[in-house]
């Protein structure tokens, strides 16, 4: 199919009550001239599937109900542009700034066929991106949002939404409000800006960056340069390799690995746990009024009557580790001969 045009309309069984939707018979069109796709709607559950091949299949599920029988969704072609836009014959080109929550209609997009830069503007609801190595943009209010085996640069602005990654290779940058992160498997930089929530990051080789207000932090098996500004909540960093500098006020830090390069560890009244596993490593702790334990002598008071500690355990090469607070305790334990 070349330049074309198809409306899905809302008027088909609308007995059907909010929680039943209608299916649309599937709609297979040509991929040829199609450089990019944008997908604009409020609410219901996308799920764009790459694979190699010279078409698309589209698969369309609707709500039905009289809150949602004025509703459409056109797809069509604008030059090299995919569109995919709900639209309200009722409120018409300002329904997005007008219309209440509970007026949303439901519409369920399965895209399957070649991964083209994307952009999604969506309310609520789910997104999937399932082997979609192109890049994308994001953006959601609520609802859910998973990425499986995808690759490209990824920009994701999301509300109130738990997202998980399982498989990536590219860029990866998100910002969001609250929810939970799981982040796996992942080659390629990561940059993380949320305000509260738990976070997981795992098995990921690439440099990142992760800001975010309170809650919980877990790095596991990381490789790379990374910058932690977590301001309050925990935060574990466990089998870390290469550099991590991490800043925080009121969090409580656990920090091991065997391959650390340089650490540098700010806290104000959260605690530091330094878990030394295995390689060696030039010690400097440092704390204002807190207390410092675990060494084999008592810390020095420096001349503004501060708690210092200076050492060096194992062999060469030497990784160098700064570990400073203000009140907050810091405890070295050594688990590794």
């Amino acid at each position: 199919m070349g330049i074309f045009s198809l409306v899905f309309l809302t008027l088909m069984a609308q007995a059907l009550p909010r929680s039943e939707k209608f299916s649309y018979p599937e709609q297979r069109f040509l991929a040829k001239g199609v450089e990019k796709i944008q997908i604009l709607g409020v609410n219901g559950h996308i799920k764009l599937t790459g694979r190699p091949g010279k078409s698309y299949r589209l698969k369309i599920r609707h709500s039905k109900n009289k809150v949602s029988q004025d509703w459409s969704l056109s797809v069509d072609r604008r030059g090299s542009t995919l569109v995919l836009e709900v639209s309200s014959a009722a409120y018409g080109a300002q329904w997005r700034a007008h219309v209440r929550k509970e007026l949303w209609p439901d519409f369920d997009i399965q895209l399957e066929g070649p991964a083209k830069p994307t952009i999604v503007s969506w309310r609520a609801g789910e997104m999937d991106f399932v082997k979609w190595k192109a890049p994308v943009e994001a953006s959601q209010v609520e609802g859910k949002v998973s990425v499986r085996e995808g690759g490209g640069e990824y920009a994701l602005q999301l509300g109130q939404s738990d997202l998980n990654v399982d498989g990536f290779a590219g860029s990866l940058t998100v910002k969001g409000e609250r929810g939970q992160v799981r982040v796996a498997k992942v080659t390629g930089p990561v940059n993380l800006n949320w305000i509260a929530g738990g976070v997981e990051m795992k098995s990921i080789v690439g440099d990142g960056k992760v800001d975010a207000t309170r809650g919980d932090l877990r790095l596991k098996a990381v490789t790379g340069r990374w910058v932690v500004n977590w301001a309050d909540g925990k935060a574990r960093v466990e089998d870390f390799s290469g550099s991590l500098k991490a800043e925080g006020q009121g969090t409580a830090w656990s920090i091991g690995g065997s391959a650390f390069r340089e650490v540098e560890v700010k806290s104000g009244s959260g605690a530091v746990l330094w878990e030394r596993n295995k390689g060696g490593a030039r010690v400097f702790l440092t704390s204002t009024s807190g207390e410092i334990s675990g060494l084999k002598l008592p810390p020095l008071i420096d001349p503004e009557g501060r708690k210092v500690s200076e050492f060096a355990i194992g062999k060469r090469p030497l990784a160098q580790v700064f570990i400073r607070t203000e009140s907050g305790a810091i405890r070295f334990q050594q688990n590794y001969p």
